[in-house]
């Protein structure tokens, strides 16, 4: 458990800051965690990377801690109840070079995944789907690889999940961050991109810490 009165706050209520929210929240039920954010989570449009309409899901990476974390999201996603809705297992047709398939391959079978990922030479993947990539342009390929990957409504996710950690406890706060203040330093604190205003040091892209005499 969290030590008595353990809070955390967390700038940043994209897809880092709520993950952090969601499983802080679950492992410490009775810590006090707090979002922080230039934008309301449910807002119409969102300053965050996390915040659109879809992304894709994909793991066939040539660095192998790349592919193991990717593998484990997609697991995530295709299991977990919370997740699950927004997941669309469309599969995914990439065309790469030789030498990039083959450590793709390499990393899913050190994994025991090799049943994951397929590979095919570009006449045969030409009539994939129908015929639909027939057209490409594949100057340059060698090697196609098809999986099991898909694409993930991140928008709506990102506003179920958040919703998921208010319910649990978490509170969250809709507005710009100027500085961090705190009567204790260092200060469990999550930083994330773009939501600092105007009213950080000039010439400054940091959010500006200070110790001092009220608590945060």
């Amino acid at each position: 458990m969290a030590p008595a009165g353990s809070s955390y706050i967390i700038v940043g209520a994209g897809v880092f800051g709520v993950s952090t929210a969601y499983h802080l929240i679950r492992k410490y039920p009775s810590a006090s965690v707090t979002l922080v954010d230039r934008d309301a989570f449910d807002a119409d449009s969102r300053v965050a990377a996390s915040w659109d309409w879809n992304k894709v899901m994909r793991a066939d990476y040539d660095d192998p801690v790349y592919c193991e974390l990717a593998l484990e999201a997609q697991d995530v996603f295709t299991s977990d109840p919370l997740w699950r809705p927004f997941f669309h297992q469309t599969g995914l047709y990439w065309m790469c070079g030789r030498d990039y398939a083959r450590d793709c391959i390499r990393n899913f079978e050190r994994l025991g995944r090799h049943h994951d990922i397929s590979v095919w030479p570009v006449d045969e993947a030409r009539n994939m789907f129908g015929g639909l990539f027939s057209e490409s342009d594949y100057t340059n390929v060698e090697q196609v690889l098809a999986r099991a990957g898909g694409w993930v409504a991140a928008g709506d996710c990102l506003q179920a999940v958040t919703r998921r950690v208010l319910e649990l406890g978490v509170a969250y706060v809709a507005d710009e961050v100027a500085a961090l203040q705190t009567t204790t330093f260092p200060l469990p604190i999550v930083l994330g991109p773009s939501n600092f205003g105007n009213k950080h040091e000039p010439g400054s892209t940091e959010p500006k810490l200070q110790p001092v005499s009220n608590s945060f």
